[in-house]
C-alpha cells in the first residue's frame, strides 16, 4: 500500500543569514581592502538603483536605456546579493517581513552620525501602521489613497504601512506614494525595496523641509499602473510650480 506523504512548503531562509550572505559577497567586492566595506555598499546602491530605473526607462524613454549595469565587472556578485536581498525582505507573497536594507545599514554603522541619522525599527513601524489602520477602510480605483513618507530612510514604515493596506483587501490600484529623503544612499535603499515588492510610488531625493527637489523617479509599479489626470495635476503643483 503506498503512503501518502504530506509535501510542505520551504520555510523562508532566517533573515539573519541572508544579511550574512550579503556581508560576505560585498566584502568580496573590497577588492583586497582597497576599498571599505562602506564603499563597497554604495557601489552596490548605486548599481542596483540603476537597474531598476534603467527598467522604468524602457517604458518611459526607450531610446535612452543604458546597459552598463550588465557590463559591470561585478554584475555577477551584485546579482546575487540582489536575489539575497529579496529572499530577505519578502516571504514572498509580496508581505515584508523586515526592513532588510536598512538594518543591514544600521548593523555595519554606515549611518550619517553627523546628521543624527537613525532609522525606525520595523517592529515599531509595523506596530504605527497597525495603529493608522486599525480600523476596515473601504477602497476604490476612483478615488487612489496618496500617502506621503517625508523622510524614508531605508522605507521602513512604507514597507509596514503597505502590509496593512494590502491586509485589509487594498492594490496597487487603490494607493500610491510619495516618499522622499535628504541622503542619496536612502533614496536609493527604499527605490531597491519598493521595487522588489512593487510598490508604486514616486520616490524623491530632496530637502522635505526647504522644499528642494534634486530627482523624482516613479518605481515600474506606478508607470504600469498610472495616475489619474487629477493626480498628476496635484504633483505638479507640489513638486514643478
Amino acid at each position: 500500500m503506498a503512503l501518502a506523504i504530506k509535501k510542505t512548503a520551504p520555510t523562508a531562509r532566517p533573515v539573519a543569514d541572508c544579511q550574512q550572505e550579503v556581508i560576505k559577497l560585498l566584502e568580496l567586492c573590497c577588492d583586497g581592502g582597497g576599498r571599505s566595506f562602506g564603499q563597497a555598499f554604495d557601489e552596490w546602491l548605486k548599481w542596483a538603483y540603476a537597474l531598476f530605473t534603467d527598467g522604468v526607462k524602457r517604458i518611459t524613454q526607450p531610446n535612452q536605456v543604458s546597459s552598463e549595469c550588465l557590463k559591470h565587472k561585478n554584475a555577477e556578485l551584485y546579482f546575487k546579493i540582489l536575489d539575497y536581498v529579496g529572499e530577505g525582505l519578502t516571504t514572498g507573497d509580496g508581505t515584508a517581513r523586515c526592513d532588510f536594507l536598512g538594518e543591514l545599514y544600521s548593523s555595519q554603522e554606515l549611518y550619517n552620525n553627523k546628521t543624527g541619522q537613525f532609522f525606525t525599527p520595523f517592529v515599531l513601524s509595523d506596530m504605527c501602521a497597525r495603529l493608522i489602520t486599525g480600523t476596515p477602510a473601504k477602497f476604490s480605483v476612483f478615488d487612489r489613497q496618496c500617502f506621503n513618507e517625508p523622510c524614508v530612510g531605508a522605507g521602513a514604515l512604507v514597507l509596514a504601512g503597505v502590509n496593512a493596506l494590502r491586509r485589509q483587501g487594498a492594490n496597487n490600484l487603490h494607493y500610491w506614494w510619495i516618499v522622499q529623503d535628504i541622503d542619496l544612499r536612502c533614496v536609493q535603499m527604499a527605490y531597491i525595496q519598493l521595487s522588489l515588492l512593487d510598490i508604486p510610488a514616486l520616490v524623491v531625493h530632496g530637502d522635505t523641509l526647504r522644499l528642494d527637489v534634486w530627482s523624482v523617479v516613479p518605481t515600474f509599479a506606478l508607470v504600469r499602473e498610472p495616475l489619474t489626470d487629477n493626480a498628476i495635476s496635484r504633483l505638479h503643483y507640489v513638486y514643478f510650480n
